[in-house]
């Protein structure tokens, strides 16, 4: 099991290391394996819109972690949609998510974006994660 880590100072074309952080959680996602950790940095970690269906797509059996600062300040994850999509797709079993603060900024009021989709059948364990 290997453990990778993003920053919002970090770089997708780097190792994803303590030292040397991944920028993206997508990215960090695609690169990681079933069973891997994923500690996010405190801070605001922006997704811009997009038109895919789901902006975060977490189709693997991962924990990911907030890693708050010295002064208790926990990650953001702040994510704007198009019309009609879901910010974070839970899309396996055995994903743990906590200590992440997750913020939808959709691209119309009244369209159906969700923030975040548990798939059926997928079980996530979601703690202490602000919505």
């Amino acid at each position: 099991m290997t453990s990778f880590y993003v920053s919002t100072s970090g770089s997708d074309s780097n190792n994803g290391s303590q030292a040397t952080p991944f920028l993206t959680l997508g990215y960090a996602i695609a690169q990681a394996s079933n069973g891997d950790t994923i500690n996010i940095s405190s801070g605001t970690h922006s997704y811009g819109t997009t038109s895919a269906n789901n902006v975060i797509n977490i189709g693997k059996e991962l924990t990911i972690i907030g890693r708050n600062d010295t002064s208790g300040t926990r990650p953001v994850i702040n994510v704007a949609t198009a019309s009609n999509n879901t910010a974070v797709l839970c899309n396996a079993s055995n994903i743990t998510i906590k200590g992440i603060e997750i913020f939808h900024n959709p691209a119309s009021t009244g369209s159906n974006d969700t923030c975040i989709s548990i798939a059926p059948a997928s079980e996530p364990e979601v703690i202490r994660i602000t919505v």
